[in-house]
């Protein structure tokens, strides 16, 4: 039986043409879903490697546009080499991205395109509060779309049975900086989580971090 190769994961892709929006993980649900029906068994890496690598080629290419984190957009590419692979079954609808949550607050100017985003485990909230504390563990992060429920869903949605409280989005023209300097500001009071499994977790609140926000942008964000 064939193995599946880098060669072949690019070729599977490549009948993703003229989808308009796909996540990363879904197509990884569509290489696996193409393995079977090829009759292709895993080769030496893992599908998300072959997919990562084969994504990035095919965007070198001019053959995939890369929308923004995890997401991506196969065009109508014209002229585009044949494959020995046919189509014979369309993309599930359950490929197309649910969002099952918004943030509870939004702010900063809406022109701007980053974002900075708090959220959290209602189970952290919880406990919080039955210990008398008013912070718990907050993943504060980032990305350079102008919708964080992104980048949390990707983050969380296979992680862990509970849904994350999507708290605060802060929109900005910098997000790598702003980031930064919440982090920075949390470390400095020894915030920061060192026995998480992520990064980026704090002993916070989404209501703190919005105040840091206030106090190094005071003339920026209208609140």
């Amino acid at each position: 039986m064939p193995k599946l190769t880098e060669k072949e994961c690019r070729d599977i892709l490549l009948t993703l043409n003229n989808v308009s929006e796909i996540s990363n993980k879904d197509i990884q649900k569509y290489v696996s879903i193409k393995m079977v029906e090829l009759n292709l068994e895993m080769g030496t890496q893992p599908i998300p490697v072959l997919v990562n690598k084969s994504l990035g080629i095919l965007k070198n290419e001019k053959k995939v546009i890369k929308l923004q984190y995890g997401r991506w957009r196969f065009p109508d590419v014209i002229g585009k080499e044949k494959t020995n692979i046919e189509v014979s079954i369309p993309i599930p609808k359950d490929f197309d991205i649910k969002i099952v949550f918004n943030f509870e607050k939004i702010i900063g100017p809406q022109n701007f395109t980053q974002t900075v985003y708090v959220y959290y485990y209602p189970a952290y909230k919880e406990l919080a509060f039955l210990k008398g504390l008013s912070k718990w563990r907050c993943k504060v992060g980032k990305t350079e779309s102008a919708d964080g429920t992104y980048r949390i869903e990707d983050q969380t949605k296979t992680h862990i049975q509970e849904k994350p409280i999507a708290a605060l989005m802060i929109r900005t023209n910098n997000c790598h900086k702003l980031e930064k300097v919440i982090h920075y500001i949390l470390e400095l009071n020894d915030q920061k989580c060192k026995d998480s499994m992520g990064s980026e977790w704090y002993e916070t609140c989404p209501e703190e971090v919005e105040d840091i926000v206030k106090s190094i942008l005071p003339s920026f964000y209208n609140f």
